[in-house]
């Protein structure tokens, strides 16, 4: 494969990542905004933290990764989890 193949497959792996995840957790943080969604979704190997209006942060190789990377930032604002 030349470079460009392989970054053209890993978006393409990425992109089938993040669209057809499933949601492993889910918690409700508050801004200025008002109350808002934020989830981990991924499959073993590969996590990511999204939330509305914000750029996904990961992929994670670890679940525990995505939950830190949530909790550095928005852990001032969660109110609960959906677990």
């Amino acid at each position: 494969m030349t470079p460009v193949q392989v970054d053209r497959l890993h978006d393409a792996c990425v992109d089938t990542l993040k669209n057809e995840a499933p949601a492993i957790e889910e918690f409700n943080v508050e801004q200025d905004i008002g109350p808002y969604l934020v989830v981990i979704r991924g499959v073993v190997g590969a996590y990511f933290a999204e939330a509305a209006d914000r750029d996904d942060s990961g992929v994670f190789s670890e679940l525990e990764e995505a939950h830190s990377r949530l909790h550095f930032d928005f852990g001032e604002f969660l109110i609960d989890s959906n677990e």
